[in-house]
């Protein structure tokens, strides 16, 4: 009996933490995460999770969830004159709300997640990046002549990690640059890990990305702008984007998963979100709305075990 009683505090054991997460985790399963407030004016295909206020005119979330999903968390007010469409799914909001919600079903009062805790993994995650060596480098153009810029990844990554640290001067500010591909050079990384040094940050003065950053690459490239206080997005970015301390304001759409302190949202954010490999390991601490299945049904499934415990030692005692 002592063992089967032991394999039930198992179970339960591992179906409690069905709700920790760490950064990467966190960046899979959420296409949008604001630490503070978010003004929107366009839609997020994922999950979305609002540490502080959410206000706008109308935005839509969830487009691309499973029936009856959590759309949204907002960890603040839903504010006057605010409209939310969550296209059937659930939305959670710990603040008061003073707009409208049009969703499957609307909670108040609470929030199943610990903000505060999702911020400080998520920073911690941007500064590990941003101290990985760089194996990877950007051909960007200089002096007077127009042209490509090329991320080039190195012949011997294999299957391993491609970083890149740049300065926002070397693309991002830089107005030679015309347009932007990525060269895999034939190999197949488990993730494009993109460091971009500087504060202040627009695109406005660069070309589009074209040829490798595309839709189907976009799961397992990240943007870390890891020192970056006011970022401004003109054109669509390929990839997730981590900047934990930052600003962002968009006018096109973010292939990826998005992580920012403000947001001000005038473009959509797709998925695929980050699916990438990255060798990070701490002890998750997060607890993220994920699901879990109702205490009946462990009840039944602890109950089984017991059952098939018992017979086996019935029949041993028979023969």
């Amino acid at each position: 009996m002592k063992k089967t009683y032991t394999i039930i505090a198992l179970v339960a054991g591992l179906y409690s933490q069905v709700g920790i997460a760490g950064p990467i985790e966190l960046l899979n399963q959420n296409n949008l995460i604001v630490f503070g407030n978010l003004q929107s004016n366009s839609e997020v295909e994922g999950k979305t999770l609002v540490g502080g206020d959410i206000s706008g005119p109308a935005s839509n979330y969830g487009i691309n969830l499973a029936p009856y999903d959590t759309a949204l968390v907002v960890g603040g007010n839903v504010t006057s004159g605010t409209t939310i469409n969550a296209n059937g799914h659930t939305v959670t909001v710990a603040g008061n709300n003073n707009g409208t919600i049009n969703s499957a079903l609307t909670v108040t009062g609470s929030s199943p997640v610990n903000f505060g805790l999702v911020k400080n993994e998520l920073t911690d995650f941007s500064a590990y990046l941003a101290n990985l060596n760089a194996n990877s480098l950007l051909d960007s153009p200089n002096g007077n002549q127009p042209s490509a810029a090329n991320f080039n990844i190195d012949s011997n990554i294999g299957n391993g990690m491609a970083v890149f640290n740049i300065d926002t001067a070397d693309l991002f500010g830089n107005g030679l640059v015309q347009q932007y591909d990525i060269n895999f050079a034939n190999q197949s990384p488990s993730a494009v890990v993109i460091n971009v040094a500087g504060e202040n940050i627009t695109d406005a003065s660069m070309g589009n990305p074209v040829g490798g950053f595309n839709k189907a690459n976009s799961d397992f490239i990240i943007w870390n702008f890891y020192e970056a206080i006011d970022i401004k997005l003109d054109k669509r970015l390929q990839g997730s984007l981590l900047a934990p301390l930052a600003t962002l304001t968009i006018s096109n759409y973010i292939e990826g998963s998005v992580v920012v302190n403000n947001l001000y949202q005038n473009g959509e954010i797709h998925n695929p979100i980050f699916n990438g490999d990255i060798a990070y390991n701490p002890i998750p601490t997060v607890s993220v709305p994920t699901p879990v299945p109702a205490p009946s049904s462990l009840l039944i499934f602890a109950a089984a075990l017991l059952g098939l415990s018992l017979w086996r030692r019935k029949s041993s005692i028979d023969k």
